[in-house]
């Protein structure tokens, strides 16, 4: 567009320049007639103003070209502004292009700059300074001394972390704090050979949850021992398995999976609104939640606020990074499990698969027992769970309920209760 509207300019010279050199021409011709009059000398008609009215002409008409192509150009432009982006885009850092060591700032003043301060690993972790040839800013460098496997942190900071997930709480309770002011860990041969076990596996996070999870430790039930729990209530010993509510992505997670809702497809991008259309400020940020079906790892995450969900949950902090989440038990939560609509629909879709599946009460029990809790009930929940259904359907007989969908509804009410018990959202 610019490339046009330059040639334009420059176009629009040339005629100019045209115009005025044939007027000049023309003055001088009349000028010249009338020399030639009072004399009663022959002139001939000057040649140069039929080559200027050819340029004038041949301007003309590459100005008409260019203001076809700008016309058109511009409504090319409107309309792809008006479209969707053809392409992708996202965020993201570079170096820049002259890439220098910062300078200290005296007392944080920018105006009160010191010296300059080589770019280097922190010499506390064994770090080095960069090469004397290095151009770039040190990032691909500061990576490769990270993942180096003489550089023991690392290696020890993942497997704690893996064995954290596991277990609910790390070897080191301070997961981001492995220094002085962290804890010490409970059991630092162990740490040792996670940490050593993870390098020689290739760096394979997969081979360490592998190696966690066959091992007696994590398989160990969460039944009491008197005995112990006098020694060492707080397991720190790692005597039983440490029951744990699932954290707040697991359990919606869970709920999609009993209705048979869950969506295993890898998450695509999320429907945001055409960039072009931004007009958010400080005063009307933007605020939207995007529902799926996917694993609750592919839900938008937002710096200004939390997912509605998770927020209710002990979700994660959004504004940091958390190493370890606090688990409260609130009346929201309850509310939440007895109220929302997502709650709702995967009850609805709970209750029609084991409708679908079993054609009796008793299968559709142990169905739901099995589905939800990953085992069947015993005689006395079953017992109790048919006396439940029996309650409710009396009552929605009594409520006018049609007798076609008495029984969907009882074994919706009953996929909600299920949904609220502790053995559901806990790990035993």
């Amino acid at each position: 567009m610019k490339r046009l509207e330059a040639e334009r300019a420059e176009a629009d010279k040339s005629l100019k320049a045209a115009v005025q050199a044939k007027q000049e021409a023309e003055k001088a011709a009349t000028e010249k007639q009338k020399s030639c009059g009072a004399t009663s000398e022959t002139c001939d008609e000057p040649s140069d103003l039929k080559e200027l009215e050819m340029k004038i002409s041949d301007a003309r008409k590459r100005i008409d070209e260019l203001d076809k192509s700008i016309k058109e150009t511009k409504k090319k432009r409107e309309d792809f502004e008006k479209a969707p982006l053809p392409f992708e885009t996202a965020y993201a850092v570079a170096d820049a292009k002259q890439v220098a060591d910062a300078r200290l700032q005296v007392k944080g003043d920018p105006k009160k700059i010191g010296d300059a301060v080589p770019r280097r690993f922190p010499k506390i972790f064994g770090g080095q300074a960069l090469p004397a040839d290095e151009t770039g800013s040190g990032r691909l460098a500061l990576a490769a001394w990270i993942a180096d496997s003489a550089n023991p942190l690392t290696a020890r900071v993942m497997a704690n972390r893996i064995w954290q997930h596991h277990f609910g709480r790390g070897i080191v309770l301070t997961p981001s704090d492995f220094g002085h002011q962290g804890q010490t860990p409970s059991h630092p041969e162990l740490l040792d050979y996670l940490a050593r076990r993870f390098v020689e596996s290739g760096w394979s996070i997969k081979a360490v949850h592998r190696l966690v999870m066959l091992s007696r430790t994590y398989q160990l039930a969460s039944t009491d021992d008197p005995n112990n729990l006098k020694v060492d209530p707080n397991n720190e010993n790692l005597w039983k398995f440490s029951r744990r509510r699932l954290d707040a992505e697991s359990i919606r997670d869970a709920m999609l999976a009993v209705s048979g809702q869950l969506d295993r497809s890898v998450g695509g991008p999320h429907p945001f609104p055409d960039q072009r259309s931004w007009d958010f400020t400080q005063h009307k940020p933007f605020k939207a939640v995007y529902e799926t079906n996917r694993r609750s790892v592919y839900l938008m995450t937002q710096r200004i606020q939390r997912h509605p969900y998770l927020a209710s949950f002990d979700g994660p902090d959004t504004n940091a990074s958390t190493a370890q989440r606090v688990t409260s038990t609130t009346p929201l939560q309850a509310l939440y499990l007895m109220n929302d609509l997502f709650v709702h629909d995967q009850a609805r879709h709970f209750a029609a698969r084991l409708i679908a599946e079993q054609p009796a009460d008793p299968g559709r029990l142990d169905r739901a027992h099995r589905l939800a809790l990953g085992r069947s009930p015993s005689p006395i929940e079953v017992t109790q769970c048919e006396s439940y259904l029996e309650h409710i359907r009396a009552k929605l007989a009594a409520a006018g309920v049609a007798a076609a969908d008495i029984d969907r509804h009882a074994w919706e009410s009953f996929a909600r209760a299920i949904f609220r018990t502790s053995e559901f959202v806990y790990i035993d």
